[in-house]
């Protein structure tokens, strides 16, 4: 049988306890039939209140779970009505820059397009598409064109020696370095040009030396481990590596770069040290990228 003590306390009787607490709870045994009655009446009213009890505590269980689930539900609502909220906002500052630009584009063209004009408009949007077009075809074909170079910056440089010496000596510079640093074999039959840009400076620098390699290959290899240059000879240590690249490509990275060192400098001060912003992909689709120090 299952009692209660009055509290929150349940407990589970034998069958011969609960003859005893019956017999007890009618103060004594009892023989006559009305005292029986008595007593299983008094036993029926002690289990409906326990059970009472147990469905009161049961509510209030209930009830502080739903509270809490509603709650949550509620914060959930919120975030997303701020959420919201936040899209609008920027979606109608976007409205009101593209109602401003519109605008300005209607005071600036503000006149039919009929006639001799409007061929007139079309033919010069036609010319402007047919350059845009070109300029991009160029640019593809001068990007493939560099795609087997490198530039090396440093190479010693004997300014007084004739073309055909420095050229010798460029080659067995780059062709050393190749297999001492990077561990790639390089002859005559794998470079198809050589030469060293621009004019000799009016200071002590050296010129870049270009080399154009036949198989992309070559390249990629020694691309791949250009750090190790920093762990080489001394002969080799001083000189660093790049991609050729063209005027555009150079322009968009130097873009980069200055964003990215923007970025670097606005770090927090618990940041700084911890993290830093570089820039990868040039020769190909540069992007800025946060890494750890």
């Amino acid at each position: 049988m299952l009692v209660t003590n009055g509290g929150s306390v349940l407990k589970w009787l034998c069958d011969k306890c609960q003859l005893s607490m019956t017999m007890g709870f009618a103060g004594g045994s009892s023989s006559t039939p009305d005292g029986k009655i008595d007593q299983l009446l008094t036993l029926v009213q002690r289990l409906i209140d326990t059970f009472q009890h147990i469905d009161a505590r049961f509510d209030e269980k209930t009830d502080a779970t739903v509270t809490a689930q509603i709650d949550t539900r509620l914060k959930s609502v919120e975030e997303r009505l701020m959420q919201m909220e936040c899209r609008l906002a920027k979606n109608e500052d976007r409205c009101i820059s593209s109602e401003a630009k519109l605008s300005q584009g209607d005071q600036v063209t503000d006149r039919p397009l009929t006639g001799d004009s409007a061929d007139s408009d079309r033919a010069v949007v036609n010319a402007d598409l047919q350059e845009a077009v070109r300029r991009k075809l160029d640019e593809d074909r001068d990007v493939e064109s560099r795609l087997s170079n490198i530039i090396i910056y440093r190479v010693p440089e004997d300014r007084k020696a004739s073309p055909e010496v420095r050229r010798a000596s460029d080659f067995t510079y780059v062709t050393e370095m190749c297999g001492e640093v990077f561990d790639v074999s390089i002859g005559k039959e794998d470079i198809v040009k050589q030469f060293r840009l621009g004019s000799f400076p009016a200071d002590d620098t050296t010129r870049p030396l270009l080399i154009s390699f036949k198989d992309v290959e070559k390249k990629n290899a020694i691309m791949y481990d250009v750090k190790k240059l920093r762990q080489s000879s001394d002969r080799f240590r001083n000189a660093s590596i790049a991609h050729d690249l063209t005027p555009r490509q150079r322009e968009v990275l130097h873009e980069l770069l200055d964003e990215a060192g923007k970025e670097n400098r606005a770090l927090s001060d618990g940041d700084k040290g911890n993290f830093k912003f570089i820039v990868v992909g040039a020769h190909k689709k540069p992007k800025i990228i946060k890494i750890r120090c």
